[in-house]
């Protein structure tokens, strides 16, 4: 398999692309920057172990690679619009790094606003009850809390919660918008996002496994929306914990945007074949590892501009697939209708202490994806031999489409 280094493909290529288009490279980076920040990855390891200690949430310390990630996109942002910023770039601290993120943000935006053809999509999400949850006490707790907090001005749950079909497999999907006011006070953004951090708890109570927390957007990314950040066909299926009648988003679909999405999917099997898939030795690293594979599909149809809800894109995409790429899509969507085990002692110890004790769910996710329980890798050994091709596929597909769509060959 052939890992594709994104940032060394655009950067190789990047005058190649139109305007437009660098444009939305820009705000598909800066959208995954403020994701990043909204759940506190960006912090230093320091900052992640003791942010229930540091009394000041402000001055939370960010990590050297979010620094970088940050510079590097102030030097695309450079070259784009030919304009030198005054950016100070001596940052450590949380609040310092917000700032500066939302303040490019706005550079991105005001040129989508201006340049960029959007059309207008309606949703009229369900509206939580609470009815259809008394099985999940958990969802409960998290759907009454975030009511309370004032940065969020719109949440949604989506995915196989919101459709009713879920499974044991099923994460704790939500799309959160963070409100116009909490982007022009960095005090109330970092106290949403704390907030907001304190209540992911409730995603591990619900999912012992779940491997990701939120999606999110900010309320000014509505009015020039990039679907990579969420597809709005989710969001047809999603359910409003605050009961919103209808949500208005102007949309652009960005084929550079979907292709990048794919293309770090790709890599992330990539990454775990050369390494023999090693690291894919316990349940939290399994249930990723065939999460994402079945998550392919649904990118790669977007890159073809064709947005479908999850569970639809297994009957497309097999139109696609060669007959024994199918059988292994099935399997592994068979993994996941069968998913099904009890967590051990040591388990419920980790998920007592990190989500009651001391409630830190980064600590949490790091202490499971490292001991969580062991799995017999000959019983799933067809999930990471059958990944070599299946993954190969798409790889090969991608180069095809940058060639005809981008005239960039990574041959």
């Amino acid at each position: 398999m052939h890992y594709l280094n994104v940032q060394h493909l655009i950067n190789n290529n990047f005058r190649k692309l139109s305007l437009a288009m660098q444009y939305e490279y820009l705000h598909f980076r800066i959208g995954q920057l403020l994701n990043f920040i909204i759940n506190l990855n960006v912090l230093d390891k320091k900052s992640k172990i003791f942010v229930n200690f540091i009394k000041n949430k402000s001055d939370l310390k960010v990590s050297t690679y979010s620094i970088n990630s940050l510079k590097y996109l102030t030097e695309i942002l450079t070259q784009v619009t030919r304009k030198n910023y005054n950016f100070d770039l001596n940052i450590s601290s949380l609040k310092d790094y917000v700032r500066l993120c939302l303040e490019i943000h706005k550079i991105i935006l005001d040129y989508l606003y201006k340049h960029m053809n959007t059309k207008s999509y309606v949703i009229h999400p369900n509206h939580y009850n609470g009815g259809q949850y008394t099985q999940f006490p958990e969802m409960q707790s998290f759907c009454k809390e975030i009511l309370t907090i004032e940065g969020v001005k719109e949440a949604f749950i989506q995915g196989s919660l919101s459709t009713l079909d879920y499974t044991k497999f099923s994460d704790f999907d939500t799309f959160i918008v963070i409100s116009k006011e909490a982007e022009e006070n960095i005090d109330l953004f970092i106290d949403t996002i704390l907030k907001l951090f304190r209540i992911s708890k409730y995603f591990y109570k619900f999912d012992p496994y779940q491997h990701h927390r939120y999606f999110a957007c900010l309320e000014s990314d509505l009015y020039a929306y990039n679907q990579t950040f969420l597809p709005c066909k989710v969001l047809d299926y999603a359910t409003s914990i605050k009961s919103t009648e209808k949500l208005t988003l102007k949309v652009y679909n960005s084929k550079l945007s979907h292709i990048i999405f794919l293309i770090n999917s790709l890599n992330y099997f990539s990454i775990h074949y050369k390494e023999k898939f090693k690291r894919i030795a316990n349940l939290w690293n399994l249930k990723y590892f065939i999460a994402t594979a079945l998550f392919i599909p649904v990118l790669f149809l977007e890159v073809k501009n064709i947005y479908v809800y999850k569970r639809d894109s297994f009957s497309l995409i097999k139109d696609i697939l060669p007959i024994d790429l199918q059988k292994y899509l099935d399997r592994c969507s068979y993994l996941r209708q069968i998913w099904d085990y009890k967590l051990t002692v040591k388990e419920n110890f980790f998920r007592k202490l990190f989500l009651d004790i001391y409630p830190n769910p980064i600590l949490y996710e790091y202490v499971m994806q490292k001991y969580s329980q062991k799995i017999n890798k000959k019983e799933f050994s067809f999930v990471f031999s059958g990944s070599i091709s299946y993954v190969q596929f798409f790889y090969n597909e991608v180069k095809k489409v940058l060639v005809e769509e981008f005239n960039i060959n990574v041959e």
